[in-house]
């Protein structure tokens, strides 16, 4: 059914105004020829493409005039785009030669001689180096804002987008050397964890024989190392394990040491106890016999000043002498008992006992003697059957001459016995001559 002439009218002046709005609405969009986002127009001119095709009624002259605007713009924009693919070409040009120098730089630190610093810092530059990669710009930028003679400033490097081709060319150059790395520090890992897993082989072994204070510090000072080391979580872990053991090993050599230390130290006090109560008397008793020959020697002295008997007065005045030289070793060696019970005691601290000031009455006391073991009686030797004794000897005559000297003193100090015996053994042996 075929609308009126005043419909048909009304209906294509609105379908004019929302073409021509949305024209407006996409015009706009160049006005900032800073910040153009072509993704969105060309969404949108899509969208107005299908307007022109779906809007109808339309008349002819609105829609010419309405397309030819669409159309300026759209022209206008394509050229404002491909000046900015130019530009933009010739900027990511520029960004792939900084990140191809700094690839570069990474490479060449690679083939360093110091290891693994050397790998640390080529891969904080390839880091760098990747940072720069995914740098892109929040939105494009419309070449309107810069000539095309002109490069972007230094400092805008980082909003620079890539072009797929630069990009890929870098990745590439990227890659070999990331993997180089990789490749390097593995190598470097697996001598390193060799050369960790033999010295916490050595430390066990230590743990074995050495101090084991010693070898808690020595594990102490590698788990530090280990903080610091290139191995990988798992390589660390290996060795920690290692390491666990030894200090739990050490652990129990030193409880075992410091058990026997303090049975050791328990049976020295028990000694040490004993020897302050027998160093201790023999200082009391020492005592004792210093004030005894102290008042001898005062009473040879008074002995000496009261005598004229020059032979007596020298005998007592060596005496004197004799008693004072024993009196200087008791008093050294009361010294050094009284040195070694300071020492001792203190030591012992608060486990010493009691000290002993004054001697028990058994002190006083003479030792027993022993029983004397009884000798066997000796058989009495056979002698040789002799002659009987002279007629001529008579036993008063040898005892007188025997009880007498040659100066007709008595002798004095000699049993009777002791006297017959010398002369009746000289008599018989005169006899047998």
């Amino acid at each position: 059914m075929s609308l009126d002439r005043e419909r048909w009218i009304q209906l294509a002046k609105a379908n004019a105004e929302v073409i021509r709005a949305e024209v407006t609405r996409i015009k706009s969009r160049l006005e900032d020829r800073d910040h153009i986002h072509f993704a969105e127009f060309w969404a949108q001119a899509r969208e107005i493409t299908s307007m022109f095709k779906t809007f109808k009624p339309l008349e002819v002259e609105e829609r010419e005039k309405l397309w030819a605007e669409f159309h300026a713009l759209c022209e206008e924009t394509r050229s404002l785009q491909e000046d900015h693919r130019v530009i933009t070409k010739r900027a990511s040009k520029r960004k792939k030669a900084a990140v191809e120098t700094l690839i570069h730089e990474a490479s060449a630190i690679v083939q360093g001689e110091d290891g693994d610093r050397d790998l640390d810092r080529a891969q904080a530059i390839l880091n760098k180096a990747l940072d720069l990669m995914k740098a892109s710009p929040a939105k494009e930028k419309s070449p309107a804002a810069v000539p095309e003679s002109a490069e972007p400033p230094e400092e805008d490097i980082d909003a620079i987008r890539l072009i797929r081709s630069d990009r890929e060319a870098c990745w590439k150059q990227w890659v070999e050397v990331r993997e180089a790395v990789k490749v390097l520090r593995k190598a470097m890992r697996s001598e390193i964890a060799k050369t960790v897993k033999q010295e916490a082989s050595e430390i066990l072994t230590a743990a074995e024989q050495d101090d084991p204070h010693d070898v808690q510090n020595r594990v102490k000072t590698m788990q530090q190392e280990l903080k610091t080391s290139p191995l990988s979580n798992n390589e660390r872990e290996k060795v920690r394990e290692m390491l666990r053991i030894v200090w739990e090993k050490a652990s129990d050599r030193i409880a075992q040491e410091k058990q026997e230390k303090k049975r050791k130290h328990q049976e020295w006090a028990e000694r040490m106890k004993e020897h302050l109560v027998r160093w201790e008397t023999t200082v009391l008793k020492n005592d004792v016999v210093h004030g005894r020959i102290r008042s001898e020697i005062v009473d040879l002295e008074e002995r000496v000043e009261a005598s004229r008997d020059e032979a007596q007065n020298e005998k007592m005045l060596g005496w004197i002498r004799e008693k004072g030289e024993r009196l200087e070793k008791l008093e050294t060696a009361k010294a050094e008992l009284e040195e070694k019970i300071r020492v001792v005691r203190s030591k012992l601290g608060k486990d010493a006992p009691e000290p002993i000031t004054e001697l028990p009455p058994e002190a006083f006391e003479a030792p027993p003697t022993p029983p004397r073991r009884p000798r066997k009686k000796a058989e009495a030797p056979r002698r040789p059957s002799h002659p009987p004794p002279s007629p001529g000897l008579n036993l008063g005559e040898v005892l007188a001459q025997t009880l007498l000297k040659d100066d007709e003193t008595p002798r004095s100090g000699v049993s009777l016995g002791e006297l017959l015996s010398e002369k009746l053994g000289a008599a018989v042996g005169a006899d047998d001559s």
